[in-house]
């Protein structure tokens, strides 16, 4: 195998291992982080902060606000309502950048 690509997936495997172990972090803090999908994370841009409503362009993504200063919620609840899922947008950078994962809890 190519040293280059070696390197390359040592890499990844690395981050998402951190990634992880800050899901367990957050996990401690609040059970429904277990229920987050790391296959469903996607870098969402260009986006704004109107109240307290997070917009990707016409779309609102979240209308609560911040949740603990940390992230934006879209949730759902289903069909018994005693389930809850949706999406959490984590800050990234102070441009409009936001990380989307999916969750269920």
């Amino acid at each position: 195998m190519n040293k280059k690509v070696s390197n390359e997936l040592l890499e990844l495997y690395n981050e998402h291992n951190k990634l992880e172990s800050i899901l367990k972090e957050l996990q401690k803090e609040n059970d429904c982080f277990e229920g987050v999908n790391l296959n469903s994370m996607q870098l969402v841009e260009d986006c704004t902060v109107k109240g307290n409503e997070l917009w990707c362009g016409n779309k609102k993504l979240a209308k609560d606000g911040l949740v603990d200063d940390l992230y934006f919620c879209n949730q759902s609840t289903g069909y018994c309502e005693d389930d809850y899922y949706g999406y959490l947008y984590f800050p990234i950078d102070n441009v409009g950048t936001y990380l989307k994962m999916y969750y269920e809890c």
